[in-house]
């Protein structure tokens, strides 16, 4: 009894051990708690996809299996969550609230609470970066397990040896002691090479969605790319997911991506020059003053150095190095606290400067051998090699990125070769997350196996939440080519991930997310739209192969909407006769075309005072550069919000709650009255107060000393545009247009002028009437009683109806009928 008493911390500590090692289970899928309808419900999600258009290519006949779903069962517009964004409008759908109750206002929030930083600054709209540490992680790190090894070897080795020495308890206990003290000894040197923690990031949104409602009833459900709620940490004990929009890349962000280029300087169509430079490590950068590449946007352009004829090499880069990181924290304390060696600390200050992120990056080697007119290249990444044709994207480089003796972490890269002139680019798609190999802090899927189980049946597939290239097209100029061929990569692993849940008999609802039509309306809106300032006729007639077709540039949407009806036949062929399939959209589509500066606008109406000497230029890219708060009444941040200065809320508020009524009129009648001045037409349709379109918890802004009890609230006012027009790219951010007049005066920019952004199409801030979503089903579903229109807030109760689960009582509309 003794001795074992004495073994119980040992077997303990090596069970442990065992428990985080072996892959988590899934959770036993428990029959439904209750009787309910015996077919199954599928929700297909298509992001973007338009009313206008899908009935316009309905009534063509392009579209037959959507077709059919009207004329059979239902078809409607569908009207988005407001404002019609994609955060703010799937957490609608999702939740049955409006964003009053659910908390996502925007793309962009606007914090003003934080005493760290110069208020109000935008955020990320719907979710925030969190650190998770070492104790708290779902998997063990790569690397990270030999420390647990050395423990659970001493562990077992002590029992061995307390079992063979038992008659000798002396020497046994002293044999015993000296394997637990190596153990530990192993454990503690490699637990060394470990960070404090790990960056990642959590939803604001705070509503429950459906799918939770379902499993607390005993429904089996199964959702890929679920929207807004990553991460995937709430137990489903009859369900399983794998995240969508907010689910980060392998190194922690939300989207990075790099070109790798043999050029000094890109040769791109519209913008020169796109300049490069070689990328450094801490150990061989000429300089801690020489930049490692060059920023664009959310990625960076990297020179490829020749280091012999037709070889070319450099680094694609992994996470950040926290371990170094903390490394050089530490000896940045100590030698400012002992006020030692001033160059050293002056060289540790510099190696933790943002610019300076690439040189304690974790890194592989990346080398290429092409010369000049070769038709191929051959490129090695982390010791992987591929043959990639120029034009085309290679297969999945399976990378790993060593962080210290303890910790390496896993991720998957895809790149696209073409010729640049007579030099040769690189693109590196964003690090996706391995399904198979998880980093550390990620929490893409649950259970926590469920992505990789997925990735065993269907192949590789992306992980980011926002798939498709999007942002390299916008900063960097990413080859239209490039893009559309993403896209078909991107709909053919998702349309295997809809055949795999098909055949799976596990789930009774399902949500499957296409979102593609949304991404591609953003970027290819100036080839489809003939009157967009950017469209070019020759160029809207250049072909691509797409989807075992050529497609001419300006037809790349309609082909996608016709490869959408594709899929959507082959689901309707795997339906069986009782399920019931609803297919929605979160918001239409219009052309942007010229954009308007709302801060420009409220300074020339007197709303919003600058500060004396501003100029253009960096000042001018965030309200706290420009704006004198003593005399700014009301500013913009987000896309088409306005806030007011006020008293008590922003730290230098000058509107009181009395006087803030009376402001809104004012700003509300004179922007009624705002016209285009190339064409004269009056530019804003809607303007929406907070009062009148929010319910719920979350509109009203609350102060708090505890950070989790805050809430930033709404805008005081959101703005829908005439078709064609959207809030500016510097005024989301709350930036202003200044610039000098001939006297060299600083003086405003104009307020509304052209978008020449090749990301040419949007509906943040269109109005909705314009920008309507859609709602098919294959069964005909009537309108509760008191409802005249489609909404967002239909579906979750809609979805708990069919399963034969009650609908929550804060819900904001009652099921279709």
């Amino acid at each position: 009894m003794h001795l074992m008493r004495s073994l119980a911390p040992v077997s303990a500590a090596l069970a442990a051990f065992l428990l985080f090692c072996a892959p988590a289970p899934a959770p036993a899928q428990e029959p439904p708690a209750s009787a309910a309808p015996a077919g199954r419900v599928v929700v297909l999600g298509i992001d973007g996809m338009d009313a206008r258009l899908a009935q316009q290519w309905m009534d063509a006949g392009e579209l037959p299996n959507f077709a059919r779903l009207r004329e059979q069962g239902t078809f409607a517009p569908l009207t988005p969550g407001n404002p019609a964004q994609s955060p703010v409008s799937w957490a609608t759908l999702n939740t049955g609230k409006n964003p009053g109750k659910h908390g996502i206002f925007d793309f962009v929030r606007n914090v003003r609470f934080d005493s760290g930083r110069s208020t109000p600054a935008p955020d990320i709209g719907f979710q925030q970066e969190v650190m998770i540490a070492p104790e708290q992680l779902r998997y063990p790190p790569a690397g990270g397990s030999q420390g647990l090894l050395f423990l659970a070897l001493g562990c077992a080795a002590a029992l061995v040896l307390l079992v063979l020495l038992r008659r000798q308890l002396p020497i046994a206990i002293v044999a015993a002691l000296l394997a637990l003290g190596g153990g530990a000894y192993g454990f503690l040197s490699q637990r060394g090479g470990l960070p404090k923690g790990f960056a990642d990031w959590e939803s604001l949104c705070q509503a429950q969605e459906y799918w939770y409602a379902l499993d607390q009833a005993g429904v089996p459900f199964r959702g890929h790319g679920v929207i807004v709620d990553y991460p995937a940490t709430t137990p489903l004990q009859h369900g399983q997911l794998i995240c969508g929009l907010g689910a980060p890349d392998a190194k922690g962000r939300l989207n990075t991506w790099a070109v790798y280029t043999t050029l000094e300087q890109r040769q791109r169509q519209r913008r020169t020059p796109y300049k490069s430079a070689p990328a450094y490590s801490e150990d061989d950068v000429p300089s801690l003053d020489t930049p490692s590449g060059v920023s664009a946007g959310s990625g960076k352009i990297y020179r490829l150095v020749e280091t012999a004829p037709g070889t070319w090499t450099s680094k694609l880069y992994g996470p950040l190095n926290l371990v170094r990181k903390e490394e050089l924290e530490a000896r940045r304390d100590a030698l400012e606290q002992s006020g030692g060696d001033p160059e050293e600390l002056e060289r540790v200050k510099k190696l933790l400067q943002f610019r300076n992120a690439d040189l304690i990056s974790t890194w592989v080697p990346l080398e290429v051998k092409w010369s000049t007119g070769d038709a191929q290249a051959e490129i090695t990444v982390g010791g992987q090699r591929q043959t990639v044709a120029l034009h085309s994207w290679s297969d999945f480089f399976k990378l790993r990125f060593r962080w210290s003796g303890a910790l390496e972490t896993h991720a998957m890269v895809r790149l696209w070769a073409e010729p640049d002139g007579n030099g040769l680019e690189l693109y590196a798609a964003a690090l996706q997350i391995d399904p198979r190999h998880p980093t550390p802090a990620s929490r893409i899927c649950w259970p926590p196996d469920f992505a990789g189980q997925v990735a065993e049946r269907i192949g590789d597939y992306e992980t980011l939440g926002w798939a498709c290239e999007t942002h390299s097209v916008k900063d960097a100029e990413l080859s239209e080519e490039a893009f559309v061929k993403d896209i078909e990569f991107t709909e053919e692993w998702r349309f295997a991930m809809l055949k795999d849940a098909l055949a799976d008999p596990s789930w009774r609802v399902l949500f499957h997310f296409f979102g593609s039509p949304d991404r591609v309306c953003h970027m290819m809106m100036h080839r489809f739209d003939p009157q967009h300032p950017e469209f070019d006729a020759a160029a809207a007639e250049r072909e691509y192969d797409f989807f075992g077709r050529k497609v001419q540039a300006k037809d790349v949407i309609p082909a996608l909407y016709r490869q959408m009806d594709h899929y959507l036949g082959e689901l309707l062929a795997g339906l069986q006769p009782d399920d019931v399939l609803l297919v929605v959209s979160d918001h239409g589509f219009d052309s942007f075309r010229r954009q308007v500066n709302l801060n420009t606008w409220l300074a020339a109406e007197g709303f919003l005072a600058l500060k004396e000497g501003v100029q253009p230029g960096a000042a001018e890219a965030v309200v706290t550069g420009y704006a004198d708060w003593s005399g700014t009444k009301a500013y913009s941040m987000g896309i088409g919000k306005i806030f007011l200065n006020r008293k008590g809320r922003e730290r230098n508020g000058i509107v009181s709650d009395a006087e803030a009524d009376a402001v809104v009129a004012e700003i509300e009648q004179k922007l009624r009255e705002l016209t285009d001045p190339d064409s004269g037409e009056k530019i804003v349709r809607q303007i929406y107060r907070r009062e009148d379109i929010y319910s719920g918890d979350w509109w009203k802004e609350k102060a708090s000393s505890d950070p989790a009890a805050r809430v930033e609230g709404a805008p005081e006012l959101t703005i829908d545009f005439a078709p064609g027009y959207r809030a500016s790219w510097s005024c989301t951010g709350g930036g202003i247009d200044l610039e000098k007049d001939g006297e060299g005066n600083v003086v405003l920019s104009p307020v509304v002028y052209d978008n020449d952004k090749l990301w040419s199409g949007d509906h943040c801030g269109v109005d909705m009437a314009v920008v309507q979503g859609v709602f098919f089903s294959n069964r005909r579903l009537s309108l509760p009683s008191g409802d005249d229109h489609y909404d967002a807030t239909h579906l979750a109760p809609t979805v708990l109806r069919l399963a034969g689960v009650p609908v929550p009582a804060d819900y904001d509309r009652k099921p279709l009928e």
